[in-house]
């Protein structure tokens, strides 16, 4: 049986949401999928299954919610080379345009200098996630892991 990790990072709630709505559709489908919040994952956490996704938003100009700054950081010897790695990240462009992505280049950087592998395309979704999670979730979901 398939076994999927997510460590994520969220400060309004929108990254959750959408972590749990990812964990309603792998449970759909009897995939074992457990979720750790940056804030109290631990180094291991990364290498717990061969399968991980790694979920967060892009704050202020560019940068990664703090929790998840730091959690990467304890990473930073982490071998990656047999782990596959889907990637979430929200943005918002209240902020400068340049920077909207920065969390999901500053995640595939991680996984790829860490020897890691990407699994399928990275999940961007723009502003609130509730009108997306039914359909791009759910195709990212069904594209990337089935």
């Amino acid at each position: 049986m398939k076994q999927i990790w997510c460590v994520y990072s969220s400060g309004w709630g929108n990254t959750r949401l959408v972590v749990d709505y990812i964990w309603e559709v792998f449970d759909a489908k009897w995939i074992t999928f457990e979720k750790t919040n940056a804030l109290v994952a631990e180094t291991h956490d990364l290498t717990r299954y061969t399968t991980m996704i790694l979920a967060a938003p892009t704050y202020d100009h560019g940068v990664l919610h703090r929790p998840y700054e730091n959690f990467l950081y304890r990473c930073k010897d982490v071998d990656l080379r047999w782990y596959q790695f889907g990637i979430v990240w929200l943005w918002n462009d209240t902020y400068d345009a340049e920077y909207t992505c920065e969390s999901a280049l500053l995640l595939q950087e991680f996984v790829l200098s860490h020897g890691g592998e990407l699994c399928g395309d990275l999940l961007k979704i723009h502003k609130c996630p509730l009108p997306v999670l039914h359909s791009n979730v759910w195709d990212w979901v069904e594209s990337c892991w089935f």
